[in-house]
């Protein structure tokens, strides 16, 4: 099982803000990398900010946004071996202009 969190800074603020936006790049992000989507939740909150989640039959993707901050906090999480989480994150920094990507990253085997 491979699990990736990171913290995406200086993110494009009207992209962290729009909540088709943000559930389409996840969604792209699932087929990029051999993800098989089950349903798709989103929550946009007032006055800013939108939390998107994936549940996929590997596990999920979300992502929760800060725009007064610039900031996108995701997760991916995947029991599939040939699951690049690592080329999701790139696919979703690139997506909202991320200018920094903190991440931890763990792998559990059974």
């Amino acid at each position: 099982m491979k699990h990736l969190s990171a913290r995406l800074e200086g993110c494009r603020r009207d992209l962290l803000n729009d909540e088709k936006i943000l559930s389409k790049i996840l969604e792209d992000v699932a087929k990029k990398i051999n993800m098989v989507l089950i349903k798709s939740v989103s929550h946009k909150f007032n006055p800013h900010g939108v939390s998107a989640v994936l549940l996929v039959k590997e596990s999920h993707i979300a992502v929760h946004s800060w725009p007064e901050l610039n900031i996108l906090d995701v997760e991916i999480v995947t029991c599939k071996a040939k699951s690049d989480v690592f080329k999701g994150l790139e696919y979703i920094a690139r997506k909202v202009g991320a200018k920094r990507i903190d991440k931890n990253f763990w792998e559990y085997s059974f």
